[in-house]
């Protein structure tokens, strides 16, 4: 019995490693498609949200001092969360076309971008609701991991411990990581929703039943995209800092082409968890086909 555990340690693993690469080879044959899908999302996303960033900026640049301007300061936050919230409507968007693709690419039908946002603009609303939900968890979630570091930041006070970066790096991301781990459980709510036109509470009791067991699946598509988007947006301004910031200017011109050049290279590879969610929504919902019985001739062979 014990040897027999590793094996199917070992098949799960494989089944899932087996999934991610499915999910790879169907973003890699339809990627202009997907490009396609997820563009407009990407551009409309960013152009808001530095909009958004800028205002506030400039709204806190203008508040003399933290006492007695509460009103100023949270107008400027306002303007901060709806810059952050257009951003991730508009990625659920893209999220729901991007499973309505997928059902498509499984069944073997032509895929056509504008079916695709035809069934987003016939749920819109739900969709609307359902990404002020999940966006209303990830601020909750923000801030429950500013008061973990608040904590540890006094209970480093209080006992005397010494400054560690990395320690606190450590309390950071383990807090968001434990957070997007318990989030995930959700994240196949959106294709429940627009594949099955499910009720709320039954979308995501559906995605919680789905996801058990594939944690690993989950998590390798979290990383890819938070970590993967991330190092993607960053990557121009770190080689322009590093190699031309000594000898050019960063002129107007120059930032936009290097966030142009970020948004490409995230947007290449963002569709991948969208595609691995839509793809373990609809596999893990595909009524599963029971193994025959074995015939006399196969018992007698196993036993002998």
């Amino acid at each position: 019995m014990d040897a027999a555990q590793p094996t199917a340690r070992s098949n799960w693993v494989a089944d899932e490693v087996a999934s991610l690469v499915e999910v790879a080879r169907i973003h890699h044959q339809h990627f202009a498609f997907f490009q396609k899908l997820i563009w407009p999302a990407v551009l409309f996303a960013a152009v808001i949200l530095q909009l958004s960033m800028w205002q506030s900026t400039e709204m806190y640049h203008a508040i003399p001092g933290i006492y007695g301007h509460t009103p100023e300061i949270l107008a400027g936050t306002a303007v901060r969360l709806f810059g952050l919230f257009a951003d991730w409507l508009f990625y659920c968007f893209a999220f729901a076309g991007t499973a309505i693709a997928v059902r498509a690419i499984l069944d073997g039908e032509k895929l056509e971008t504008e079916e695709s946002l035809n069934v987003v603009r016939g749920a819109f609303v739900r969709l609307f609701v359902m990404a002020f939900l999940f966006f209303s968890l990830l601020v909750v979630l923000s801030i429950g991991s500013g008061f973990v570091v608040g904590a540890y930041a006094i209970l480093r006070h209080r006992f005397g411990l010494p400054y560690s970066a990395s320690l606190g790096l450590v309390v950071i991301w383990g807090t968001i990581a434990i957070g997007l781990a318990v989030l995930s459980r959700y994240a196949l709510a959106i294709p429940a929703l627009v594949l099955e036109n499910l009720p709320f509470w039954k979308c995501f009791k559906r995605s919680d039943e789905l996801t058990e067991g594939h944690m690993l699946f989950l998590a390798a598509l979290i990383c890819e995209s938070v970590l993967g988007g991330y190092v993607a947006m960053s990557a121009p301004f770190w080689m322009w800092n590093h190699v031309f910031a000594s000898r050019v200017v960063l002129t107007w011109t120059i930032y936009w082409i290097l966030q142009l050049i970020g948004l490409a290279a995230s947007a290449a590879i963002q569709p991948l968890m969208f595609i691995g969610f839509a793809y373990l929504y609809i596999t893990a919902s595909a009524p599963k086909t029971p193994e025959p019985a074995p015939n006399g001739f196969a018992v007698w062979s196993a036993k002998t």
